[in-house]
């Protein structure tokens, strides 16, 4: 059985009140007409413990509301992968001598072209 819990949420923008609504959707809540993002330019969003999403545009009920208010806080995930490295510098052969590719990048970029 899910446990609902009143909460309220101040709104920034319409993609916030999207993502507040994503959030409480894959907890459980529901606006009464079912899991769809709607309503999002309204400034407040409230839960209810029998799992019910309701919005409000009055600042004075929001401060009212003795709900916790919260904030949904976005949380990155960092992978790793593992490439292997090529442990031999390119080279480039030039007149018969093998040079680093880097250095000779480097050297050529300092030369003044022949006009």
């Amino acid at each position: 059985m899910t446990q609902f819990k009143e909460m309220k949420f101040r709104v920034k923008d319409v993609e916030h009140s999207a993502k507040i609504q994503e959030h409480l959707f894959s907890l459980g809540y529901k606006w009464w007409s079912g899991s769809t993002v709607q309503l999002t330019s309204s400034p407040y969003i409230f839960t209810e413990k029998d799992g019910r999403i309701c919005k409000s545009d009055s600042g004075s009920t929001f401060d009212k509301d003795s709900s916790p208010e919260m904030h949904l806080v976005e949380n990155i995930q960092i992978t790793y992968s593992l490439v292997e490295v090529n442990s031999a510098p390119e080279t480039v052969e030039l007149n018969g001598q093998t040079y680093l590719k880097a250095d000779l990048e480097e050297a050529m970029a300092k030369l003044s072209p022949i006009k």
